[in-house]
């Protein structure tokens, strides 16, 4: 029995381990991936983490500017490009690249919005 008793000790220890590791990771990616404006409003370099949940939350797609700014604050650039407005979030950077979220205005309302890579 001896034999056993040790791997199995092991073993159990390994699993806790993991298991105490899967939880932490879980719990800090939900907490980096969920959107709220306090958050994004604090941590501009994990905002990239928070895009899915505020696409879910969030239909920016026919919103206004107004709007937009309301959800999001006042983005980093304005400019305009092929006779639409763009508004530029900054919401991250991988060491190399930094990642913008583009929304897309016509007639003052959102048509598109997506990450791109600078």
């Amino acid at each position: 029995k001896a034999k056993f008793t040790v791997p199995l000790i092991l073993l159990s220890a390994t699993i806790l381990a993991v298991a105490a590791c899967a939880a932490i990771y879980n719990a800090v990616e939900y907490n980096i991936s969920t959107y709220s404006r306090q958050k994004w409003d604090e941590n501009e370099e994990f905002r990239f983490y928070m895009i899915d949940d505020l696409e879910d939350k969030y239909e920016l797609i026919g919103k206004t500017k107004e709007e937009t700014i309301d959800i999001l604050g006042e983005p980093m650039n304005i400019s305009e490009y092929g006779g639409r407005e763009v508004f530029e979030y900054y919401i991250g950077s991988d060491g190399l690249d930094s990642f913008v979220y583009v929304i897309n205005y016509e007639n003052g309302s959102a048509v598109s919005a997506g990450v791109t890579q600078n």
